[in-house]
């Protein structure tokens, strides 16, 4: 997986995530404005999300720990991308994180956030290309700012779907 070296500069960009919500959606739902929010698609870091069964898979990550349990480094000669986020990123953020095997050429799409409690609600899109003879594990995460929530629910095409609690 590509991603971008992290510089003093990226890091604090990443920790740069202010808790403004807004009301929006069902009783008690806050949308949270995209500045608010970063959204990545794995090309960021030099890791790769573990194996896992089944063809879906989503996660709250709020520590390196968490990272470390769910993602693993993928060294590459001549890449000079960091492996995870700084340290310092899980004193202030959260990654909800969704994965699906899917033919190359698929990706995700944010169309909103919401925090909805103890809960964050991430309504997605998701663009497959026709099957065709390989497959690949395709990612989304969006950080957040702490505190994280209890469970995330990733919504897609109205309908909710892979859902994930806090370990």
């Amino acid at each position: 997986m590509r991603t971008i070296m992290l510089t003093a500069a990226a890091a604090a960009m990443l920790g740069a995530c202010a808790p403004t919500v807004s009301q929006s959606g069902g009783a008690g739902s806050l949308s949270v404005p995209e500045t608010d929010y970063r959204v990545w698609d794995g090309s960021e870091f030099q890791s790769f999300v573990k194996n896992y069964e089944g063809d879906e898979m989503c996660a709250i990550l709020s520590s390196a720990a968490d990272w470390d349990r769910v993602m693993a480094p993928a060294a590459v000669m001549n890449q000079r991308r960091a492996f995870a986020p700084p340290a310092e990123f899980w004193n202030g953020n959260a990654v909800y994180l969704i994965s699906r095997v899917a033919p190359p050429g698929a990706g995700f799409t944010v169309e909103r956030v919401q925090r909805n409690g103890d809960r964050v609600d991430v309504h997605v899109n998701f663009t497959a290309p026709a099957d065709g003879s390989s497959q690949s594990k395709h990612v989304l995460m969006v950080a957040l700012p702490k505190p994280a929530a209890r469970a995330v629910m990733f919504h897609e095409a109205g309908r909710a779907g892979c859902t994930a609690t806090a370990r």
